[in-house]
C-alpha cells in the first residue's frame, strides 16, 4: 500500500532535507528544480573573505597587542534557561588558545579530575586538553566541580554524562574557525544547559532512556560552531545525532572518534562544513547500525569508497546532495537492499546506471532515487524494472542516451518521473500507460519522437495532485492535447 510508505517532497527553491521528503505525497511541489546551492555558495564566499581578512588583520593585531588574553573562569550557571547559556563568561579563547598548562596535582575535587582523566584514557580520548586552562575539556571539568550544587549526589555515570555534554557546549559555542573567524556566534537556544537542571529532562535537545542515559542530541539550526568533541564517546547509548544547519567545521581526522559511536542509528549533519577529500567520512565504515545519514550541503570531495557502502547494510536513508563527490558509483551501491531514499544530486559523479543496476542488484526497497545534476552517461538499463518499490525517479540534466526501456512499466508504484534535459531517443514505451499512480512525467529537452501514449494522458488527466505535470517537446513528440506544458 503506497499510502504506508512516506515519500519525498521538494519546495519551489529546490530539494529540501530527507525529513521533508518524509512528508506524505500531498499538495507540495515535488519537482526537482535546478536551483544553485545558494546557501553553501554564500558561506563559501564569506569564508574566503574571512580568511583573507584574517591573513591581513590577525597578524597585525597579534603584533600590536601581544595576542588575546583568555579567562579561566567557568561558565555561569545562574539558572538562566535562555539567551547565551553562560557564554557571557568569555568563550573567546576556546578553540584557538588552549591557555596555560595547569598543575594537575592541585585541582579542585582531584578525585573527579582523576576520574575524568582515567575514563578518557580508557576510551582512547586525548587527555592533553585536560592539562591546559582554556580548553573545552578543562572548562567542562571546572564547570562540573564548581557549579553543580548536586555534585555529591551524582553517580559516576551522571558525572561523565554531564561532563561530556558540557564539553560539547564549550567545543561548539562561539568557537572560531575559518568560517566563523571574526565574530563566531553563540548558541541560539541554551535552555537548561550548564545549569543544575536535570540534563535528561530540561536541557534543550537532550533526550534520555528510562534509565537516564543520553540516547539523542538534537540541536538543529542552533548556531553551533567549532567541531564535535570526542567526549561524545562517553555517551555509550547514543543513537541519534542531529546537528542540521549549523556552522560546524570538521575535517577527516576530527571525525575519526565517531567510528566508536557504534550504537548510532541516525546521523544528521547536513548544511555544515563537513570536509573530506575521499568521499564519505571513513568512520562510517564502523557505524554498522546506521539507518539514516544526511550529509548534504557540505564539502565532501573525492570518490565513494565501496567498503563503506558495503558496511552499511542497515542504511535506509542516504542523502549527500550538493557536495563535490567525484568518480563512478560503485557496484556495491546496488547491493544496499535496505535503502529506501537515495539522494545524490548536484555532485560531480559520473553516473552510469549500469554500474550499479545490474542483473544481481538488490534495491527493491528503494522508493526515491534522485541523481540529477551529475555527469549522467550511458543508457537506462532494463534492470530499472527491478526497482519495483520506486515511487520517485529523477535523472535530469545529464547525457543519457538510447531509448527508454519498456521495463519501466513494471514500476507500478511510480508517481513522479523526471528525465528531461538528456539525449534520449526513440518513442515513449506504451508500458508507461500501466503506471496508474503517475502524477508527474517530464520528458522535454530530449530527442524523443512519436506520440504520447493515450493511457498516460488519461492517467494524468485523472490525477488529483495539484502540481501534476506532463511535459514533452511537442514539435517532436505529439502531446499538444494532453501535456500541461510543451517545449
Amino acid at each position: 500500500d503506497l499510502s504506508t510508505l512516506q515519500s519525498p517532497t521538494v519546495s519551489a527553491g529546490g530539494a529540501t532535507s530527507i525529513d521533508d521528503f518524509d512528508a506524505e505525497l500531498d499538495g507540495s511541489n515535488m519537482t526537482p528544480v535546478d536551483g544553485s546551492n545558494r546557501q553553501r555558495n554564500r558561506w563559501l564566499v564569506l569564508g574566503g573573505i574571512l580568511v583573507l581578512v584574517a591573513l591581513v588583520i590577525v597578524p597585525v593585531y597579534l603584533t600590536t597587542s601581544g595576542g588575546k588574553t583568555s579567562s579561566n573562569s567557568s561558565p555561569s550557571s545562574s539558572g538562566s534557561s535562555s539567551g547565551s547559556g553562560g557564554s557571557s563568561n568569555s568563550q573567546e579563547g576556546i578553540g584557538d588558545d588552549p591557555g596555560e598548562e595547569i598543575d594537575t596535582n592541585s585541582q579542585p575535587h582531584p578525585e573527579i579530575y582523576e576520574e575524568i582523566f582515567s575514563v578518557s584514557e580508557q576510551h582512547g580520548i586525548d587527555t592533553t586538553p585536560l592539562t591546559f586552562s582554556n580548553t573545552p575539556q578543562y572548562n567542562a571539568y571546572r564547570w562540573l566541580v564548581e557549579q553543580n550544587a548536586n555534585l555529591d549526589q551524582y553517580d559516576h555515570s551522571t558525572r561523565m554524562q554531564r561532563y561530556a555534554l558540557a564539553t560539547l557546549f564549550y567545543s561548539t559555542n562561539a568557537v572560531k574557525t575559518v568560517y566563523t573567524l571574526l565574530d563566531p556566534p553563540v548558541w541560539k537556544n541554551t535552555d537548561g544547559w550548564l545549569t543544575d537542571l536535570n540534563e535528561c529532562e530540561q536541557w534543550k535537545g537532550v533526550f534520555c532512556t528510562s534509565r537516564g542515559q543520553v540516547y539523542q542530541i538534537s540541536l538543529e539550526n542552533n548556531g553551533l560552531t567549532g567541531a564535535l568533541p570526542p567526549e561524545l564517546i562517553l555517551l555509550p547509548q547514543l543513537e541519534i545525532l542531529d546537528f542540521t544547519t549549523n556552522l560546524l567545521f570538521m575535517e577527516g581526522p576530527q571525525m575519526e572518534f565517531m567510528g566508536k559511536l557504534t550504537n548510532l542509528k541516525t546521523l544528521l549533519l547536513d548544511d555544515n562544513y563537513i570536509t573530506t577529500n575521499h568521499g564519505l567520512p571513513d568512520m562510517m565504515q564502523h557505524l554498522t547500525n546506521l539507518e539514516k545519514v544526511r550529509l548534504s550541503y557540505n564539502l565532501l570531495d573525492g570518490t565513494l569508497n565501496p567498503d563503506t557502502l558495503q558496511a552499511l547494510t542497515r542504511l535506509t536513508h542516504l542523502e549527500v546532495e550538493s557536495n563535490f563527490l567525484q568518480g563512478s558509483i560503485p557496484k556495491e551501491l546496488g547491493q544496499m537492499s535496505a535503502l529506501v531514499y537515495l539522494y545524490m544530486r548536484r555532485n560531480a559523479l559520473e553516473v552510469n546506471l549500469q554500474d550499479f543496476l545490474t542483473p544481481d542488484s538488490n534495491m527493491m526497497s528503494l522508493f526515491a532515487l534522485w541523481l540529477d545534476d551529475n555527469q549522467l552517461v550511458g543508457s537506462i538499463p532494463t534492470e530499472v524494472g527491478k526497482l519495483t518499490g520506486l515511487g520517485s525517479l529523477s535523472m535530469t540534466d545529464g547525457a543519457l542516451t538510447g531509448t527508454i526501456p519498456s521495463e519501466i512499466g513494471l514500476l507500478r508504484r511510480l508517481q513522479r518521473l523526471w528525465i528531461y534535459n538528456n539525449q534520449l531517443t526513440g518513442t515513449l514505451p506504451e508500458e508507461l500507460g500501466q503506471l496508474s499512480l503517475l502524477e508527474v512525467l517530464e520528458t522535454h529537452t530530449n530527442n524523443l519522437n512519436g506520440t504520447m501514449p493515450r493511457p498516460v494522458c488519461g492517467i494524468l488527466e485523472s490525477a488529483t495532485y495539484s502540481s501534476k505535470s506532463l511535459t514533452a517537446d511537442c514539435n517532436q513528440l505529439e502531446c499538444s492535447e494532453c501535456c500541461t506544458e510543451c517545449f
